[in-house]
């Protein structure tokens, strides 16, 4: 079983059952998961930065989609951020909380 962790608010992903997480992967927060999706190893998947009123947008990996291992979408985002259904995650930009 993958690590599935709160952020600060309290929040805890939501993995389909029909989803596949590695257990080394890491998910945190406001993370939605949908079926038959391929979360590989270590994968590290954050929501877990809040706005200015507290708020925490999720993150969704949408119904088929593949994210890699040791892929991190995530840090310093702020706004909603979605893998579509059917995508392969490639490359992991780097953000910036600014």
């Amino acid at each position: 079983m993958a690590m599935l962790r709160p952020n600060p608010r309290g929040d805890f992903p939501v993995v389909a059952a029909i989803a596949f997480v590695d257990p080394t992967a890491i998910l945190c927060g406001h993370v939605i998961v949908e079926g038959d999706v391929f979360i590989g190893p270590y994968a590290v998947i954050r929501a877990d930065e809040a706005d200015e009123n507290g708020h925490v947008e999720p993150i969704r990996i949408g119904s088929g989609a593949d994210q890699p291992q040791s892929c991190c979408p995530g840090p310093g985002r702020r706004s909603q951020y979605t893998v579509g259904a059917q995508c392969a995650f490639r490359y992991c930009p780097q953000t910036s909380s600014h």
